[in-house]
């Protein structure tokens, strides 16, 4: 799909964008991103843990009071140039939501990086989709959460 890339969310999905500044270098936001820094954020965790690859599948598992929820997903582009790093996966069945997340550092200035989330989503169920605006706090809860993670991860691989 690779809709949160161009920017132009599909037909009925909501596009959202969040974005904070960091210090630190692409290197840094790169090394972060290997590790999947932003999902700490929301005490998540990714299976298989290794970085980022066009067409590797992943589940993210997020704890969710005394149980975990599992959302799969498919890493859809992988970017990475002189003056950006990032990737963007697409939710599989299974996902609460059906859309695309894209994680983005860009070049802002001497160790200073532009990171974003963008997402383009819907509920993936009937349920879902009834809860829209809780789940878009929800999202834009989490959204935040990815980027304080990924800002704090970035400076400290960027230390290094």
């Amino acid at each position: 799909m690779q809709s949160t890339l161009d920017g132009a969310a599909p037909p009925g999905t909501v596009a959202a964008r969040f974005a904070t500044d960091a210090v630190g270098s692409l290197a840094g936001a790169r090394a972060a991103l290997a590790r999947w820094a932003p999902h700490a954020g929301i005490d998540g965790r990714v299976v298989p843990a290794d970085p980022p690859e066009e067409g590797a599948t992943v589940l993210v598992v997020v704890p969710f009071g005394p149980f975990e929820m599992v959302a799969p997903n498919r890493v859809v582009a992988v970017l990475d140039d002189d003056d950006r790093v990032g990737f963007a996966y697409g939710t599989l069945p299974g996902h609460p939501e059906q859309g695309e997340e894209l994680f983005l550092a860009e070049r802002a200035g001497p160790d200073r990086l532009r990171l974003t989330v963008r997402i383009h989503a819907r509920g993936a169920t009937p349920i879902v989709r009834l809860a829209g605006p809780v789940t878009r706090r929800f999202q834009a809860l989490a959204a935040r959460r990815y980027l304080a993670a990924w800002a704090a991860a970035t400076s400290e691989e960027s230390r290094r």
